[in-house]
């Protein structure tokens, strides 16, 4: 075992008595949470539980503390494995092959509390992942192995609670006080953890711009700061000084602004143009040949104008780079053809690889695809003429095309079949930028401020259907939690009754939705509830057959008040008069024989039928052991792993999803409308607002894990490209311009 830093021992101990304090102050509270929820249990047998829970915490809370401690050092044994051990951490769930249900629900519940974790403290992780990265030379530090981090943390806890001899429900209810009671202390944890660090002396200052990248989930592996270039501001054709460049640090993200973005993007361009692997380079098209003048702005605009009146329908064949150097050799001559401007030539090459990213956008619909496609030429017109297209986040030309990228996105192929006029809406105003662009770029704002009103009405019906959606859904969920509620009660009081058959029909069906509808409207605090469950208890007593005086007489005493009771139930559930008189009538009949002692009125168990509306039915399950060896394989296969569980608890609501069928059929587009916390399920709505879907959690990360749902950016078309390009310059750029 590899001795750990002494900065890093600190940590170690520091945080390890911190977090001991919390679990003991964690078992404090444990008491008081179980011996509220036993006054509160619905039956004898959850009461039980709730007490014993609270036995075992009292007596094995020592051993409790202790795993922990254990489970805790082991995190720090692993981060000093050697590189080729710890370099791809496996999260200790994914390496389960059949997951129980109880398991698998205590994964989500853990997952759950990481994800907030994650997106609270996003910053001092990151910061965290990099210090330590910095002082282990022999492994790389990430959230998968970095000890601090949630998931290691709530996991070793997890295992710990192992020690205790309690119900799968008690373990759940201590997995979530323990979210409420130490989780939420984590942040000053790691601000703590963070301080101790900078104080002696490991990486002081961490630049936000890569505190910025760790949304995207890898860790620099000891990356060093660079200064920062201080002389930007060339025009992009002019900053092919290499000493500049090789000064300058490659880092990009969203927050460095667009400005920022484009210089970053121009300098890669040189040096990757420097050693000869800028990919698809104008350049490269007459690379031997020789190069007559530089072609004037005004000859390359009107060579574009004249495409542009040419140009087919058929924009995804075409390229940029291949119709320029066409126009080269047709001003110049096949020997040789008119140069670029330096200039010009980036520009052409930048506004390529846009087009080249829009068509490889999945974002995207393929039919969309190809009508952006089509504003190739006026774009590159655009662009040689005005350079602040680059640099202004508010430039018509973006804003449109960055419009049309998101009120796309909930657009599939079979809505161009149906009365949708948002295909349609698009496909004119770009075919009105190819009929009357010359140079003005008020046509781009124009069509823009046409699309925007055109989408904002759309938007209002779809957010009020919408709205509707979701809370149908939410009501349903609610009525389906009560109707569980429900028929576990009534299951549990007459499971083991012998009843006759009528009084069968009158619980499990009439009275069921007595008892639904009152829980509904009334809570089980009133007097309606109360009464309506007594009266289960009464009806079953008085179909028993009782001898003694004492029964007989109660019997009596009970005949009236049963038969007002279920008169009152009849009124709430607004039944017709005629069909309420006429059960009562019945009731009446058969409750006077059973006072008389006939017994003889076919009294018998509770049927499949009733077990059945009871939410009792057996659904046919197997063991493992008599599973057949394809049965085993298909079980298998639904098994969800812990990473997929995590992105479901991180996808917000307002998050577009792209659905593939298996068999190759039509792609679908929903968004996710609501998250419904009654039964964990997700809804998910198409552009209209209408319901498209509606998904357990678990469902949906298994739908991820099969590849059939794929989660959709909506961010800024060209912020995302301009990134993808930077991105894919870095690493062709010289050994020089790359991070360390």
């Amino acid at each position: 075992m590899y001795a750990l830093p002494p900065a890093l021992r600190q940590i170690k101990e520091s945080i390890l008595g911190i977090l001991v304090n919390h679990i003991n102050t964690f078992f404090g509270t444990c008491d008081d949470l179980f011996f509220e929820l036993a006054k509160k249990a619905a039956s004898n047998k959850e009461q039980n539980l709730y007490f014993d829970t609270m036995r075992e915490i009292r007596m094995r809370k020592p051993d409790v503390i202790s795993q922990f401690k254990r489970e805790y050092e082991s995190l720090y044994r692993d981060i000093s494995k050697p590189k080729s051990i710890v370099d791809e951490p496996k999260n200790p769930f994914e390496s389960l092959n059949l997951v129980a249900n109880d398991e698998m629900e205590q994964n989500v519940a853990v997952s759950g509390i990481v994800g907030k974790v994650r997106a609270t403290w996003q910053e001092e992780l990151y910061a965290l992942n990099c210090r330590f990265d910095y002082l282990l030379h022999s492994a790389k530090i990430n959230e998968s192995n970095n000890p601090l981090d949630p998931a290691q943390l709530c996991t070793a806890f997890s295992r710990s609670l192992k020690v205790l001899d309690v119900d799968f429900t008690a373990r759940i209810i201590l997995l979530k006080q323990f979210d409420r009671v130490v989780v939420r202390e984590f942040g000053q944890m790691y601000h703590l953890a963070n301080e101790l660090l900078i104080a002696s002396g490991v990486l002081p200052k961490i630049r936000s711009s890569i505190i910025n990248n760790s949304q995207g989930g890898n860790t620099p592996h000891r990356q060093r700061q660079h200064p920062p270039n201080t002389d930007l501001n060339e025009r992009i054709g002019g900053a092919n000084d290499m000493s500049n460049a090789n000064n300058m640090s490659m880092e990009t993200s969203s927050n460095t602004g667009p400005q920022k973005t484009y210089e970053v993007v121009a300098n890669l361009m040189h040096a990757v143009r420097s050693i000869g692997q800028l990919p698809r380079d104008i350049r490269n098209r007459y690379a031997n040949q020789p190069r007559g003048p530089a072609l004037p702005a005004g000859d390359l605009q009107h060579y574009l104008n004249q495409q542009l009146d040419q140009a087919s329908d058929d924009a995804l064949a075409l390229d940029l780079r291949e119709l320029v150097y066409n126009g080269l050799v047709a001003l110049g001559s096949p020997s040789a053809p008119r140069s670029l401007e330096e200039a010009d030539e980036d520009i052409i090459n930048l506004v390529a690889m846009f087009f080249d990213y829009v068509l490889d956008d999945n974002n995207m619909p393929v039919p969309i695809q190809a009508l952006v496609a089509r504003l190739q030429i006026p774009v590159l017109k655009v662009t040689l003429a005005d350079r602040s297209f680059f640099s202004s986040q508010n430039h018509p030309v973006r804003r449109f095309i960055n419009e049309i990228a998101k009120v796309s996105i909930g657009w599939d192929e079979s809505d161009k079949t149906t009365q949708d006029s948002l295909f349609g809406t698009i496909e004119r105003l770009v075919h009105r930028i190819l009929a009357g662009f010359r140079g003005d770029i008020g046509l781009f704002e124009e069509c823009y401020q046409a699309l925007l009103e055109f989408t904002n009405a759309e938007q209002k019906r779809s957010q009020l259907i919408e709205k509707r959606t979701s809370e149908a859904a939410v009501g349903k969920a609610k009525v389906d939690q009560a109707r569980e509620q429900v028929q576990q009660i009534l299951f549990t009081r007459i499971e083991k009754a012998v009843l006759p058959a009528p009084i069968w029909d009158l619980l499990v069906t009439d009275w069921q939705r007595l008892l639904i509808h009152n829980l509904l409207k009334y809570g089980t605090e009133c007097i309606e509830w109360v009464e309506a469950v007594q009266f289960i208890d009464d009806l079953c007593w008085y179909c028993n057959r009782h001898d003694d005086g004492k029964s007989q007489a109660r019997k009596a005493r009970l005949l009236p008040l049963l038969l007002d009771r279920a008169n009152q139930g009849y009124q709430q559930l607004q039944l017709p008069k005629e069909s309420a008189s006429t059960k009562l009538t019945s009731l009446n009949a058969l409750l006077e024989q059973l006072l008389q002692g006939n017994q003889q009125v076919g009294e018998q168990g509770i049927s499949a039928q009733h077990l059945a509306e009871l939410g009792q039915s057996d659904a046919g399950g197997k063991s493992w052991k008599e599973m057949t060896a394809l049965e085993r394989q298909q079980a298998q296969q639904q098994v969800v792993a812990f990473e997929y569980l995590q992105k479901v608890e991180r996808l917000k609501v307002g998050s577009w999803v792209a659905y593939t069928p298996r068999d190759g059929g039509r792609v679908s587009r929903c968004k996710l409308a609501a998250r419904i916390d009654a039964n964990e399920h997700l809804v998910f709505v198409n552009r209209f607002g209408f319901k498209a879907m509606e998904r357990s959690k678990q469902q949906f990360a298994h739908d991820i894990q099969l590849g059939e749902a794929h989660l959709l950016e909506s961010g800024l078309l060209f912020d995302r490209a301009m990134d993808n390009i930077a991105n894919s310059l870095k690493k062709l750029a010289p050994p020089k311009l790359q991070v360390s």
